[in-house]
Parts: structure tokens; sequence; C-alpha cells
């Protein structure tokens, strides 16, 4: 190989080492909305982690964190919820559709009918129902 394209893969090289360990953590919180009383069960995974049974009492929250892939938008975690006799699943991080949204915060809502995201704003949310279509909020 030429010394201009070792030189020039090595710095590609760099560059792509640096961007991944500079780039922020997100954030995803996810908050029991369900009603007084109900308590939500709450595991979630990505699919090289599994970040085990949380459970919620009404009003409180679980958190984590992680650093999305930078080079290709895939990085992915899947919840299940449950209260009750009710079992529930969702994508609550989704790159390609998330990122853009909350960047290094997500602020999620559970509710009975779905959960609810949080747009830098309290006033400003996005209603999902179970299967992930948006709904009015």
């Amino acid at each position: 190989m030429k010394k201009t394209q070792v030189t020039t893969v090595t710095l590609m090289c760099l560059i792509l080492l640096l961007s991944t360990n500079c780039r922020a953590k997100t954030h995803v919180i996810i908050v029991n909305d369900l009603g007084e009383g109900i308590e939500l069960t709450v595991h979630c995974k990505s699919k090289d982690d599994d970040l085990g049974l949380h459970k919620l009492p009404f009003k409180e929250l679980y958190e984590f964190s992680f650093k999305p892939n930078i080079l290709w938008p895939a990085t992915l975690f899947y919840c299940s919820f449950e209260w009750g006799n009710e079992l529930r699943s969702f994508n609550i991080y989704d790159e390609k559709r998330d990122y853009q949204v909350c960047h290094d915060k997500c602020y999620w809502n559970v509710y009975k009918a779905g959960p609810c995201l949080i747009i830098n704003d309290p006033d400003v949310t996005r209603c999902q129902d179970w299967k992930g279509n948006d709904k009015e909020s």
C-alpha cells in the first residue's frame, strides 16, 4: 500500500475513534403514569444489553443511559411493561425515530393507552399506542 493510502486510512480511523468517544450519552427516563396505586414493572433490553426488571410505583421513574451508534443509526431499546394482568411492549428508544427529537434526553410517560414522549417542553408530547402508531395527545 502506498504511503498516502496508509496515511489516509490511519487518519480516517483516528477520526472515527475520536467521534465515537466524543458523542454524548443518551438518557432514557420512563415515568409510571398508570394511576394511583398501580405498580409498573419495566424490563428493557437492546441486542447487547439486558437492563433487568425495575418496579415503579405511581409517578416514580426509571432511567438508563447509553452511547448511540455513531456510524449507523441503529441503536434500539425494547421494553416490556407489566401491571395488573396487562403486558405490553414498546421500542422505547429507536435512534432513527428519536435521535433528532430528544437528542440526549428522552422522557417517556407510560399510560394505560400507551407511552408519550415529552419533547423538550412539558406541554409538547408525542403519544403512541402500544403498536407504535402515533396518536393525538
